[in-house]
């Protein structure tokens, strides 16, 4: 738990600046705030010393931001209560979990980075030498919600089986508590979006999830059980002389590259993310005369076209879902995973996620890779 250290400055006032995650400049006067004036229904207050003229230096008050914007302290006495004992503290995640007594909804949480952690692996140094004393870190959905009924994430509790979108999500929330939403706003430090579960498949003791994305309510699925090459991840198979032109190599099914010596595409081309419909691409794409097999659904949780039309996400989506705090939410991402989005200086390439780290790259579409999917959310 971290106390925050009160700031007292001296400085020339030449402008006021009032934050609350923006800021706005207001031209006011030394003599203004000495006199008590209100701006935006705050009353000034300073400690001055001088004429009054706008070159007296003042003494403001500086300290970190804070949620509950109704309560902001204006008097010197509510400054000096608010930063009475017990000190006013930034809670982390173990505070929460531990129901501490100084924390409360009004504070921010902020990481510990011995406690909590937005990866998968304990702190090390740059020798690989580890520092924090635990021998694997849990990300933040799994460090919040242990505190729960459900301990583990192993012991999720299948849902969403059918029915509308929201009906799944509902069906969800009740039996899995805090293992059902993620509150990007709150554990985020308002810069992440929030995450609800929509549906999980318990296959023979296998878990699967698809969770929102509540920013664009895009459905992510869970990871594919196998690796697959761009080709059979995005469903594409044409003949030669297309495929080659558009991607540099050959996918016709059962016809190997001449360059790599590699089948993209076996003699029944696989389609990954998009959902086939008696051998064809479901909802168009791809060519029409070719048999086209999923060689997997269960990653997807039991949601497939019509209600959902799955596809290979572009790099646009994962770089959003980075921003919206994939990794922190959904389990499995500590792989390489395709997107749909090609290189521009060279056809042959396609971009990757490295759920890693939250980075993307590029790489040969014959690479095997893991697959995610995304769809829009309608009912």
């Amino acid at each position: 738990m971290k106390t925050i250290n009160l700031l007292i400055m001296t400085f020339i006032l030449t402008s006021c600046q009032i934050s609350d995650n923006s800021s706005v400049e207001l031209a006011a006067s030394g003599s203004d705030i000495c006199a008590g004036k209100t701006i935006l229904g705050i009353v000034g207050t300073a400690n001055c010393s001088g004429s009054g003229s706008d070159s007296d230096p003042i003494m403001m008050l500086s300290f970190a931001s804070r949620k509950d914007n109704a309560s902001f302290p204006i008097t010197v006495l509510e400054f000096t209560a608010f930063f009475a004992a017990p000190p006013r503290v930034v809670a982390s995640l173990e505070d929460e979990g531990e129901e501490n007594s100084t924390f409360t909804d009004n504070h921010s949480v902020i990481p510990n980075p011995f406690n909590d952690s937005d990866g998968r692996y304990q702190m090390a140094d740059y020798n690989g030498n580890p520092i924090a004393a635990s021998t694997e870190k849990k990300h933040y959905l799994e460090t919040i919600a242990k505190n729960g009924p459900i301990t583990t994430r192993a012991n999720i509790v299948a849902c969403g089986a059918s029915g509308t979108i929201e009906a799944r999500i509902d069906d969800c929330a009740t039996p899995n508590g805090l293992w059902s939403f993620y509150d990007g706003k709150k554990y985020g430090q308002d810069g992440e979006g929030d995450w609800k579960l929509v549906s999980v498949l318990d296959n023979a003791g296998t878990k699967y999830e698809i969770w929102r994305d509540e920013r664009t309510k895009l459905l992510w699925s869970d990871k594919s059980s196998a690796n697959y090459n761009w080709y059979q991840a995005a469903g594409y198979s044409k003949p030669d002389g297309v495929s080659e032109i558009e991607s540099e190599f050959i996918s016709s099914p059962g016809n190997a590259d001449p360059q790599m010596g590699t089948i993209m595409q076996p003699a029944s081309p696989i389609s990954v993310c998009p959902d086939v419909d008696a051998g064809e691409i479901a909802a168009g794409g791809g060519t029409a005369t070719y048999t086209y097999v999923n060689p997997e659904a269960n990653f997807k949780a039991g949601l497939s076209h019509p209600q959902t039309t799955w596809r290979l996400p572009s790099r646009s989506d994962w770089g959003l879902a980075e921003v919206n705090g994939i990794r922190k939410v959904l389990p499995n991402m500590d792989d390489y995973f395709w997107s749909s989005s090609s290189g521009s200086y060279g056809r042959s390439d396609a971009w990757y996620f490295y759920g890693y780290e939250g980075s993307l790259g590029y790489d040969y579409r014959y690479r095997p890779y893991s697959v995610r999917c995304v769809a829009s959310s309608r009912d």
